[in-house]
């Protein structure tokens, strides 16, 4: 048992001593190496004192990271390229630091050397893709808050980032480059077409690390891209300057479904509604992402151009796209209603609105009244010489606003009754069962005026 102990201990030695000979640095200051991948340089005798006084209160734990700092600090500034690992660990003990510091002084102190410990690193051990990304996310919050003078360093690391790692690059770190670059738009460092050109940059990658993710990721990703959308400076916005820029992509590339999605999303954040090329991109998008909210928008954009049945046609598009959502086809079938009204399709209307008001509750009282109003502006179509069975129009009117709850209406129906003398004169009496006529058809109760 103690042979095959021992036998473990050795091989886990070996292990370590391959792993950190394979983590040397190869820079040309990383001489007098020895058999375990230390680089000594010409300190090798004072180098190992710092690294043990380092490495024994880096073990003692958080405790005594404090002490273990002027050590690591000794060693990063005279042996850079000693060992990987005292950037690991020292990582760990300034990121502690930070968090621990008891004075503002201290703390930017410590923010500063664990910020030079990255740069170090990346000089003396490279992969530099990863370790400014580490950089980054540390950066902002370290530095924004100072001078002005770091806006530019930001601005130029965080893009250095997004170069080096393209889709891989940190959700936090695309947030922050499309915050600098909102900053340095604002300080006239950069100009229209540079930001809208990290904006579309940015975006793309979102859009490209979406595909394939599963339904948290993708929301995740979401978060982020509204957030970034709130960085876009109003006065790009403008819908002339979005009309114009993105009008020509559009022509040029009709079918493509990521350029009407970003056009879109430009548009609705202008509120450019009215602008020309709205429609044309409303409806690529629509053909991937089928939505009834962005249905209803273009069957109102329609509607609103007196494009009838293309709105008519849209709001069928949008109870389609509902069809699990009853409330939700309710409110499409009640605007469709709406529609058919000022087209003077009365019984079109109806239909519809009867619909609203079966497929959710929520409906029925504006569903019948938008009903009780149809059959009160009927008077001037509905033509009959017996003024009782005239006046039925009102009747079924008072009975449609009777169901909505709509009080004052049906005050105003109700003043459009026949009068007892219009039903005696009729042969009729009150409570008779009375045909409506006209295109309303169904029965109601003769009543008076009062």
């Amino acid at each position: 048992m103690k042979i095959a102990f021992q036998s473990i201990v050795f091989v886990l030695a070996a292990h370590f001593a391959i792993a950190q000979a394979d983590m040397q640095s190869t820079h040309p200051d990383a001489t007098n190496c020895d058999e375990q991948g230390y680089c000594w340089g010409d300190k090798r005798e004072e180098g190992k004192v710092k690294f043990a006084m380092y490495s024994d209160r880096y073990n003692f734990g958080d405790y005594a990271w404090k002490e273990a700092e002027p050590s690591l600090d000794w060693l990063i500034t005279n042996i850079p390229y000693l060992t990987y690992t005292m950037y690991v660990n020292g990582y760990k003990i300034y990121e502690y630091l930070v968090d621990n510091a008891e004075t503002e002084e201290e703390k930017i102190k410590y923010q500063d050397k664990l910020l030079s410990l990255l740069d170090k690193r990346v000089t003396y051990f490279g992969n530099e893709a990863e370790v400014l990304q580490r950089k980054g996310l540390k950066a902002y919050s370290y530095l924004l808050k100072r001078e002005e003078a770091h806006y530019d360093e930001l601005f130029d690391l965080y893009t250095k980032i997004y170069e080096l790692n393209g889709k891989d690059t940190y959700k936090n770190n695309l947030l922050y480059l499309m915050a600098m670059a909102n900053t340095q738009y604002k300080r006239k460092k950069i100009d229209d077409d540079t930001f809208m050109d990290y904006l579309d940059k940015v975006g793309a990658t979102i859009d490209e690390n979406k595909k394939g993710a599963d339904a948290k990721e993708v929301e995740s990703w979401n978060k982020i891209a509204d957030q970034i959308d709130g960085f876009i400076p109003d006065e790009l916005l403008d819908c002339e300057m979005v009309t114009e820029r993105m009008g020509e992509k559009l022509k040029a590339e009709p079918d493509n479904y990521e350029l009407a999605k970003k056009t879109l999303k430009y548009l609705v954040q202008g509120k450019c509604y009215d602008a020309p090329i709205f429609l044309q991109a409303a409806e690529k998008v629509y053909e991937e992402d089928k939505t009834g909210g962005l249905a209803s928008i273009i069957a109102k954009k329609y509607a609103s151009s007196k494009e009838y049945d293309k709105a008519l046609e849209w709001y069928d598009k949008g109870i389609e796209s509902y069809a699990d959502d009853k409330e939700k086809q309710g409110e499409f079938y009640f605007e469709k209603a709406q529609l058919y009204s000022v087209l003077g399709r009365m019984s079109d209307a109806r239909a519809a609105a009867v619909k609203a008001a079966e497929m959710s509750p929520d409906n029925k009282s504006k569903a019948y009244t938008l009903i009780g109003d149809l059959y009160m502006s009927s008077g001037n179509v509905c033509n009959e010489s017996n003024p009782v069975k005239f006046r039925a129009i009102y009747l079924a009117a008072y009975d449609a606003y009777s169901i909505a709850g709509a009080n004052g209406k049906m005050s105003s129906a109700m003043k459009q009754f026949p009068s007892m003398e219009e039903i005696h004169t009729a042969g009729m009496k009150l409570g008779d069962s009375i045909d409506v006529g006209c295109w309303i058809g169904g029965k109601t109760e003769i009543r008076k005026r009062i």
